[in-house]
């Protein structure tokens, strides 16, 4: 059974590292004024980094959050077919596994033109509640 608490603590963790990075953005005149964009729906919570925002959270290691070893088996990552990073290698059942780092995945997208990164957390997976994600507009 997972502890409730703990979900609690590492969904909280994700919101504080968001709320990090975005008076950062600004502090570091980033040069971009925007809000972060929050998507809340029955399963998910989704905080999207503006490009500036991605940037600065690759500059001070937001993904290293997800590498550290408590928060990693709790944490999956989204990754762009057209990453560096993809294809991953296929798992046990036809599971996919990245074996790369999530700071390098922020770093990936903050280096695309119009790169961001999201950081969700998931209501009905409490075995990985939380998550990191790509985005880029196609070429």
């Amino acid at each position: 059974m997972i502890n409730r608490l703990r979900v609690s603590r590492i969904a909280a963790s994700v919101v504080a590292a968001a709320a990090i990075a975005t008076p950062m953005a600004v502090i570091d005149g980033a040069g971009e004024a925007s809000a972060v964009q929050v998507y809340q729906g029955q399963r998910y919570a989704v905080v999207w980094l503006s490009h500036s925002e991605t940037r600065q959270a690759a500059s001070i290691g937001l993904g290293r959050f997800f590498d550290q070893p408590a928060v990693k088996g709790r944490a999956t990552v989204i990754v762009r077919k057209d990453s560096k990073f993809y294809p991953m290698v296929s798992g046990p059942v036809g599971h996919r596994k990245y074996y790369g780092s999530a700071q390098a995945l922020v770093v990936e997208a903050s280096s695309k033109p119009g790169g961001q990164v999201s950081l969700y957390f998931d209501k009905q997976r409490p075995s990985r509640p939380i998550g990191v994600s790509q985005y880029w507009p196609a070429p």
